[in-house]
């Protein structure tokens, strides 16, 4: 059996490329989309605004600054290959190191306190970041990073349901959040799904080892 090592310095390097870049870099089908949506627009203000957004995301690109003043907080989804040994630290250490060279180096904004309920104080690196892991066979690991904006961060909410009535309770749970009477049962909404990242997207950059 094959087993490869991996040394916790290129994680290092690879998650700090993938939030600045994430952070600096529109992906080309988006960037292709508003294009597309801007030469179809009728409306003046619509056009107005989606020629700032254009630009916005040239500029960010040639200079390589933020898209967006909000630089998330980061999330990553690793695929941890069975058959990979880590050598010089810890893959979470690595990890975590990464993210903070991105955000100091790049000059991305950090948001992250330490105790968000009691204390809330700034990290200053933007540390520590969300990690998900999935274990599976393979002698690589393949990680997707992105910056969860805190917008989102502050409308999340958790809660515990019925598995049988996922979708009724999620579509009556966001109307009650939105301050709207739940829907009755027959006018409820499909239930649909959206990948999470692209391989280039915006919010979402992908990264083989």
């Amino acid at each position: 059996m094959t087993i490869r090592t991996i040394d916790a310095a290129e994680i290092t390097a690879a998650v700090k490329k993938l939030l600045m870049d994430c952070n600096y870099y529109i992906g080309k089908d988006i960037f292709g989309s508003l294009e597309a949506a801007l030469e179809i627009e009728d409306s003046p203000i619509a056009q107005s605004v989606l020629r700032q957004i254009i630009e916005n995301d040239k500029i960010a690109a040639d200079e390589e600054i933020p898209l967006c003043q909000d630089t998330g907080m980061a999330v990553l989804f690793v695929e941890y290959g069975d058959r990979v040994c880590m050598a010089n630290g810890s893959f979470e250490d690595a990890v975590q190191q990464g993210v903070r060279e991105a955000y100091t180096d790049g000059y991305l904004r950090k948001s992250v306190v330490s105790d968000p309920v009691f204390d809330r104080v700034n990290t200053r690196d933007n540390t520590p970041a969300i990690i998900h892991t999935k274990i599976v066979s393979g002698t690589s690991i393949r990680i997707t990073a992105g910056g969860k904006g805190f917008g989102s961060e502050n409308m999340s909410a958790k809660g515990l349901w019925q598995r049988k009535h996922v979708r009724h309770q999620n579509a009556d749970a966001c109307l009650r959040r939105r301050g709207r009477q739940a829907v009755h049962s027959r006018h409820r909404p499909r239930s649909r799904t959206q990948s999470l990242s692209a391989d280039r997207g915006r919010r979402g950059h992908r990264r083989h080892l």
